[in-house]
């Protein structure tokens, strides 16, 4: 299994801020960014097998990281991808 840094690091590309995560706990994570309040996108890239998050326009990159960072600690059973 993939981990994630205890606090990943924001990219800022073109304008937009992403959060790296682990491509199998893609759809967890960003599911457990939404409950918290941090809507994202799923940016999957199939050639690299690499998964982020983009943040939403407003976002504090910052913020959400660490909120990322202590949600991908939980257990994973904690949230469903659904988000229920």
């Amino acid at each position: 299994m993939t981990s994630i840094p205890s606090t990943p690091n924001p990219v800022f590309e073109n304008g937009r801020w992403f959060l790296p995560v682990p491509w199998e706990r893609a759809d967890e994570l960003h599911a457990r960014l939404a409950a918290a309040g941090f809507p994202t996108v799923v940016c999957l890239d199939p050639l690299e097998h690499t998964a982020r998050l983009e943040l939403a326009r407003g976002t504090d990159p910052g913020r959400a990281a660490t909120t990322l960072a202590l949600a991908a600690a939980l257990p994973r059973d904690a949230i469903s991808p659904s988000g229920t």
